[in-house]
Parts: C-alpha cells; sequence; structure tokens
C-alpha cells in the first residue's frame, strides 16, 4: 500500500467548530448546557427584569431548574411564579420537560 493510499483511509484527526459543536449537543451533557443557554435567553422575558436581576439560573436536572437568589425574600416570589415559569420554558424549550423549580440562596451570583 502506497502513503497516499494509507493517508486516504485514514480517519481525519481534527474537526471544524461546527462539529465539535453538532457532537458534543448529542452528549447528554451538551444536552444540558444547551437547555441551560435556552433558559439563560428566555429568563428575563420570563419572570420580569426586577425578578431576573435577583434570581439566577444555575442550572437543569432531571426537569428540574435550579436557581440562586441573592435573598431568600425572592423565593415566595418564585413560588407564585413557578407554574407559570414552567409553562412557558417548557413552550419555549423543544424537548425539554421542566417539572418545578428549587431555589437556592447565594450572595453572590
Amino acid at each position: 500500500m502506497r502513503l497516499e493510499e494509507c493517508e486516504n483511509q485514514a480517519l481525519p484527526t481534527t474537526l471544524s467548530i461546527k462539529e465539535c459543536v453538532s457532537r458534543f449537543s448529542e452528549t447528554s451533557v451538551g444536552s444540558a448546557a444547551l437547555v441551560v443557554s435556552s433558559v439563560h435567553s428566555l429568563w428575563e422575558g420570563i419572570v420580569g427584569p426586577d425578578v431576573a436581576q435577583h434570581v439566577h439560573v444555575r442550572y437543569v436536572r432531571d426537569g428540574v431548574l435550579y436557581v440562586a437568589a441573592d435573598h431568600p425574600a425572592w423565593g415566595t416570589q418564585l413560588k407564585y411564579m413557578q407554574e407559570s415559569i414552567v409553562t412557558e420554558l417548557n413552550k419555549n424549550i423543544a424537548g425539554e420537560n421542566i417539572t418545578s423549580v428549587v431555589m437556592s440562596v447565594s450572595r453572590g451570583k
């Protein structure tokens, strides 16, 4: 076999950025990252600017959206908004089923 034939049969060792993102999005970690990214982009529109300033999206796991607030009082606000938050997220994020929102208090972002 000639060298050129070996090179032509070899698998490519580099991927384009598009290929990397595509492969990453197909993994469970990548899929979760895309969901969180989608939630981030929708967050202020769903909860409003006041809540968005104080309550930040952390991650999504097993259908639960985890958020962090800078003060415990925001927990009461989220409790009243939870049903509409879940409805709006599920309406706007294809293939994801958010079932609830869990808040923790974190003084930093």
